[in-house]
């Protein structure tokens, strides 16, 4: 299906994002090998690079553990933590 997409569309959106959310364990948002991988997925069935959109989160999660919930938290209040 994706030689298809890829044959026939104007580009192919793949989001990037969400490897880790509230329903799963805790852990990156898209990791780099899951991003790669992705990718790759969608080049070995001869999407042309050209017409990869990557999708790329602009928010994370900040976990507790000890609570069990993740609360999301916007790009602004990323930057905005104290260092």
């Amino acid at each position: 299906m994706y030689e298809k997409i890829g044959q026939y569309s104007g580009g192919l959106m793949i989001m990037t994002y969400d490897e880790h959310n509230p329903r799963t364990k805790p852990g990156s948002s898209a990791s780099v090998d899951w991003t790669e991988a992705t990718i790759r997925y969608a080049l070995k069935y001869e999407v042309p690079p050209s017409k990869i959109l990557l999708g790329i989160a602009g928010y994370g999660w900040d976990w507790d553990t000890t609570a069990g919930e993740a609360k999301y938290s916007s790009y602004e209040e990323l930057m905005n933590i104290d260092k």
